[in-house]
This record gives structure tokens, sequence and C-alpha cells, in this order.
């Protein structure tokens, strides 16, 4: 199939998100942009969320919505659901895994782009031959921080606790400051251990075929960078999926009440539909935003086994709804979020530092304060406070998190108030660069159309040759030269190259466990003849021409799966100088991959090193000094026993005018 024919495929996507609505909605947020661009969309979902899904989150009335079944007696998303029946949330979406798989069966889709507590789902796709892929609707500091390989490294022997947390994992940044208070590692260390397995959500980066955040390397570059290097795969990303402008209009009664404030001059504080303060929690919030003086709207809510209005009643301070009746309303339940912040008057969002609630917050002009409650909220709050420097924390006490209304009215005052003063100018001036960056509509569309592009990629690459380079590779058969070989074949495939790995039969459980390629990596098998070995080990110095006589008996099988895959390029070893006129005969490009020194190179093999040699045999004493025209002042030379040994190796095993062919030829 020809590039252009590649590139205008249908590519079908599988959408599975997590059954929470903060989950769905970056779900269906990607969805639409995809489907925007051509891509078919078929969305899995519990049916009781389907309404929500339709009209809430606007997934586009064209895209496929699945329904997906479950019992009565189970929930279908996390709303009204306390912490004690988090489990039977689980038990429902490991009760939908046939369901889903029927469904995948008949679907066929490229890719299942899936979520945090389904990490049977690879298994599923790797069956049904799909490729699994693990969206992050987590910030990538996040994961880099909670989820890398790493985590476990310095744990061997012992179980984790929630103090590991409280610091980076093993081989992190070595200049980060990043840390957790007690408080935090403890929230975390509950979600992972007692909410989710932790060792699942694990699996879920190892064991998918590819993974996407919801972010960019621009605003989270270095963990991103970490996470490629941890999992050695592709990472790939979707952009922060800049909410589309609401299509409704702000409720009469809020617009009214705004409209009588001044410019950015309200605060909105608000932390989502599931987050529930303690009285003496939301006694600090109130008394804090009533010390700024400045108009605000407080939004509070409370478990749905309760009357809202009595619990306002009881919690809020004595007397506070008629000292500030002038400038505050207190509201419980739904709100018109990102209506609310678009309004002219709203100039500061108090929130808990999700990362949609963060990015609604920039895009509208409207200064952070952040109170994080929980899990990845805390580290979210670190990138947009530390790194970006585009928002302010609220301190709070270690060990049980607890803020105090003096610190919510003195980070209030930092970014509302004191403006022309540092740090509040500094934040300011870094949050209008970072809004001016997410509404770059043409940046934020190349994140999709790149992430097209590479789906695309990989979605045609094992099929029909990749539309852009397909690799070949073929080591030497010693585990030595194998291990960079299979280093490259996992680097170049984490950046969505097509590789195809050759080996005899023999060297493949290793190359697939102590070498760890890449599972989704395609290796071929070769035949070698009972008589003849398969590898170096344990091949005395007697034997050497044996494995030499089993590589060049692999000649015509090689040029035949060569045919067949057609690569771009075919990546080879020292002993098999017979590649380059296979390769040229086929149309392919060779290429010698030297697991060797260039300096090893440049005074061995160079062709200049034949050049004082003509009419006469090469002995041992030639190696003994660097070749003719080598760099004038060098002082480079080998021993006597280093050159013999080095012309043992290049004329008794190896044969070093075939070396220079090999090289010559590619």
């Amino acid at each position: 199939m020809s590039g252009e024919r590649i590139i205008n495929s249908e590519i079908h996507v599988a959408m599975f998100p997590f059954l929470a609505f903060g989950h769905i909605s970056p779900f269906v947020q990607l969805s639409n942009k995809l489907f925007s661009h051509g891509i078919h969309i078929s969305f899995l979902s519990p049916s009781a969320n389907i309404p929500k899904i339709k009209s809430t989150f606007n997934l586009n009335p064209s895209i496929h919505i699945i329904p997906l079944h479950v019992s009565d007696n189970l929930p279908s998303n996390t709303s009204n659901l306390h912490s004690g029946m988090f489990g039977t949330l689980i038990q429902a979406i490991d009760s939908m895994q046939d369901h889903v798989k029927t469904i995948l069966f008949e679907l066929k889709p490229n890719f299942i782009f899936f979520d945090i507590a389904t990490s049977w789902i690879p298994e599923i796709a790797s069956e049904l031959g799909i490729k699994s892929v693990y969206f992050s609707v987590y910030s990538a500091i996040s994961a880099s921080y909670l989820c890398p390989s790493s985590r476990l490294d310095d744990t061997k022997g012992r179980d984790i606790t929630y103090e590991d947390f409280k610091n980076p994992p093993l081989g992190y940044f070595p200049n980060s400051k990043l840390s957790l208070q007690t408080f935090q590692a403890k929230n975390i260390f509950i979600a992972l251990f007692q909410r989710f397995n932790f060792h699942k959500v694990m699996q879920n980066f190892s064991e998918s075929s590819l993974i996407v955040f919801k972010s960019c390397k621009e605003m989270e570059g270095p963990y991103l960078d970490y996470l490629q290097n941890q999992f050695e795969k592709p990472i790939l990303f979707s952009g922060v999926l800049v909410p589309e402008p609401s299509m409704d209009v702000l409720e009469e009664k809020w617009t009214k009440w705004l409209d009588n404030f001044p410019t950015k001059s309200v605060i909105l504080c608000s932390f989502g539909s599931e987050t529930f303060l303690s009285d003496d929690q939301i006694n600090e919030l109130a008394i804090g935003l009533e010390l700024t003086n400045l108009p605000f709207i407080l939004v509070l809510n409370f478990p749905s086994n309760l009357n809202a209005e009595s619990e306002l009643e009881r919690a809020l301070p004595k007397g506070f709804l008629e000292r500030v009746k002038n400038r505050g309303i207190v509201h419980s339940g739904w709100l018109q979020q990102q209506l609310v912040l678009k309004h002219s008057s709203v100039g500061c969002y108090v929130c808990h530092a999700g990362f949609s609630s963060v990015i609604e917050a920039i895009v509208n002009d409207c200064q952070l304060v952040l109170l994080p409650f929980k899990g990845d909220q805390f580290l979210n709050s670190k990138l947009i406070a530390d790194d970006l420097k585009a928002g302010v924390e609220v301190n709070r006490k270690d060990e049980d998190g607890f803020f105090e209304k003096e610190g919510l009215f003195e980070a209030v005052k930092t970014v509302m108030v004191e403006v022309d003063k540092e740090p509040g100018k500094q934040i300011r001036e870094n949050h209008m660069k970072w809004r001016e960056f997410l509404l770059d509509k043409k940046i934020q569309n190349k994140f999709i159309t790149d992430l097209i592009a590479r789906l695309k990629s990989l979605a045609y690459g094992e099929r029909i040759i990749n539309s852009e380079i397909h690799v070949a590779m073929f080591p030497f058969l010693a585990f030595g030269h194998i291990s960079p070989f299979v280093q490259l074949s996992n680097k170049l495939f984490s950046h969505g190259i097509h590789i195809s790995f050759l080996s005899p039969s023999a060297n493949i459980p290793k190359i697939k466990s102590t070498f760890n390629l890449n599972p989704s990596i395609h290796i071929i098998p070769l035949h070698v003849s009972d008589n003849l070995p398969s590898n170096t080990s344990n091949l005395h110095s007697g034997m050497f021409g044996t494995l030499i006589q089993a590589i060049d008996s692999m000649q015509d099988h090689v040029k035949t799966i060569l045919f067949e895959l057609k690569p771009n390029f075919i990546f080879f070893d020292i002993a098999t100088s017979w590649i380059p006129e296979i390769a040229s005969e086929l149309g392919i490009k060779s290429v010698y991959f030297s697991v060797y020194s260039a300096i090893s190179a440049s005074y061995l093999c160079p062709s200049s090193r034949l050049d004082d040699t003509k009419g006469r045999d090469i002995t041992y004493e030639d190696f003994k000094n660097p070749p003719l025209g080598y760099f004038p002042n060098s002082k480079l030379s080998l021993q006597t026993f280093q050159a013999k040994n080095i012309f043992i190796a290049l004329f008794q095993r190896f044969n070093l005018f075939f070396i220079q062919e090999a090289v010559s030829r590619t």
C-alpha cells in the first residue's frame, strides 16, 4: 500500500473510559477532536451514563455509542458513591469484561483507548489483534512520580507504604525538589492500594501497546521524557484538550448577579461534585473568602444522602451569610462552571487543581488559587505553582492537610491584590503566557493531527509496512551484539518506527526475557541446522568456524524474508558481509550498525589500513601502529599482545576484507 493510501485510510478507535464523569469528559473531548479529523469512533459506557454523555459533555451526535450492561445491584458511575462502595464499582467494571471482548471482536477497531481500573484490556486486545492505548487523563507529573517502573525498585523484600510516596522514585530527576506532604502521601496510598490495585495500575503502563497523555511537551516535557525512558514504548500526547466554547447561555440569575461587579474582581471557589469538606474546613474557607473583601461564589457539595440546604445552614459560620449578602453567594449542586469562568467579572478560581479545571481557568483569564484534596491534584498543583509558576497553592499542615483562613486569604491576595509585587506579578505574566499558548488554535490542532499521524503509522505498521519507516534488524549471533540491537530497536519503536527483528529461534526466549525486547516488536525466527550453533554461548575458539557457517547458511532464508517484508532498511552486523548485495537487489538500504566504538573502527578498519601493505600480507605488526594518514599528532598505538589478539580476531575468526567490503557497500 502506498503512503498516500495509508494516509487516507480510515482509523477506527474504540473508547472505554473509567466510570467517573471526570474521566468520561476528557475521553469525550478527545473523541470529538479525533472524529472531526475523520477518525471513526465507537464510545463504550454503561447505559445509565449515555444521557449525560450526550447532553452535558456534548459527544458528537454522529459518534456511535455502544451501551454496556451493568447489573441492577452494581453502580454505573461514581456519582453518589461513598467510599465504602468503591469495591462494587470495580466489580461492575470487571463484570463487563466478556461483553467488552465480544464488542471488540465484532468492531475490530485498530485501537482501544482504555483507562485506569481496566488492566484486563491489553490482554483481550492482544488476543484480538487490536492495539491497546492507555489514555492517561492524569498529568505526566503524576504518572512520573507515582507509577514509573522504578517506583518499586527500592521496596524489594517489603511492602510499599505511604512513606514511600513522600519522596520521588529512585532515579528521578537529580535536581528535583518534588515531594509530597504526609497527608498527601497517605491520600494517594489509600487511592492506589485500597481503591485501585497499584500493581494493576502499573500494568496499564507496562502491558499496553502505547500510552497517550492528555498533555504536551511544552508544559510537561521533562516528565514525559522520563516516562519515555521508563517504559520504552510509544508515548504520545493529545495536548491538554482545551475545551470548545460552550454553546449554552449562562443562567440569568448568575448573569444578573455577576454584572454588578467590576471586571475580573469575582472569585469562584469550587472543588467539584465529589469533594466534601469537613465543618472545620468549611469554616476556614468561608472566613478566608470573607477576609479578601472581594465578591465571590462559594460552591459546597455534600453526600447525596444529606440535605444540602440543611448542611449549609449547619456548617457555615454563624452570621456569615448576612455579613456577605451583598458580595457573596453560597451554592450547592451543579454549576455552569465553564460559563461562570467565562463571565468578564470573574477573575479568580479557587479550585482543587483538577487538570481540566485548571485549563478552563487559564483560557478564561482567571487567576489560580490551588487547594488540592486528593490524588493527582496534589501533583497538578505543584506543576502549576512550582514549575509553570502560573498559580499559587494554599499552605497546608503536613500531617492532616488542614488549611487556615489566613493561608487562603494570603494566596488570593498574591494573585488578586498585590499584582504589581512579586511573586504575584510574575505569576500573572506566566498565566498570560500559558493562556496565549492554550488559545493558539494552530498549536492545539497540531497536537491532534500529530497524534493521528502516529496512530495511522502504528495502525498499519504490522499489516502493510509502515508508511514512514520500517527497519529490519539482524545482529551477529553473540548476545553482546544482540543486546545493543535490542536497545536500538526499543528506542526506535518508541518513536513510531516499525521494527522486524531477525534471530535464530533458540535466541528468542533470551531476547524477550533478559534483553526485554518490546513485546509489540515483531520477531522473525531464523532456522539453523541442529548441528550448527545459534549463538556464541559455550562456543570454544576452535568451533568459531561453525558459527560463521551457521550465519552463512541463513543467507537464502534472510533474502526470502526481506523480499516479503520489503523494509526501508536492514541493519546488519559483523560477519554478514553478504547483506549489502542482497539488500541492493531488493531495493533495500543496508545499514552497518557498529556496536563497536568509533575509535576501534577508525584505527582497525579504515580503507587506508591496507594502503601500506600492498604486495605483502598484513601482519599483527601492522596493528601496532595507526593506519596511514591517521591524525597527524595522534599517539595512539597498541602493545604487541593487543595487536596479536586483534589480528587473530580479524583474520582467523572474521575476515577483515569482508568487513571492509560490507562497510564500503552499505
